[in-house]
């Protein structure tokens, strides 16, 4: 199925320009430092994003330069500079809000990022790969996002 799909990627700003649906999720690695009455200990912890889903529509400028906008259902519109290269669509760093889920409890917590990445447009799809940047803070943690995994996944619309 891979392979199919591999063999369908288009290219081109004219491949990626429309309208579509996404779903984005995964997860963010921390590095950093938990303080407590003993003392700071170095540790990894993993936050997972809340999932979003909207509306995105992918706009033409001139030549490779491209808008993409994020319409998120419930949450904050984002805007990202991107250009087509090949076949990739790249998305330039915006600063932008993500809502992460604990690894323990109901709480959620909001914090900013810096936010880029690629995708390839495989027939009716484009498939992210988002990069985050940036400190963690939160109660006794702090750190610095030392991976993302984080997966958009945008179906055109009809």
């Amino acid at each position: 199925m891979l392979l199919l799909l591999a063999a369908s990627c288009t290219k081109g700003p004219a491949a990626f320009k429309g309208d579509y649906s996404f779903k984005t999720g995964g997860y963010l690695t921390v590095s950093g430092t938990v303080s407590s009455l003993l003392g700071d200990r170095d540790t990894t912890f993993i936050r997972h994003l809340v999932p979003e889903s909207g509306q995105m529509h992918v706009v033409r400028e001139e030549g490779d330069r491209m808008v993409v906008t994020m319409n998120i259902t419930g949450g904050d519109p984002v805007v990202f500079p991107a250009t087509v290269d090949g076949s990739e669509i790249i998305l330039e760093p915006v600063l932008r809000s993500l809502l992460l889920r604990p690894a323990i409890g109901d709480e959620t917590v909001r914090q900013d990022f810096m936010v880029s990445g690629t995708g390839r447009k495989y027939d009716r799809m484009i498939l992210f790969e988002l990069e985050c940047e940036g400190t963690f803070r939160h109660l006794n943690l702090d750190g610095e996002v030392s991976e993302s995994e984080i997966k958009c996944i945008a179906t055109e619309n009809e």
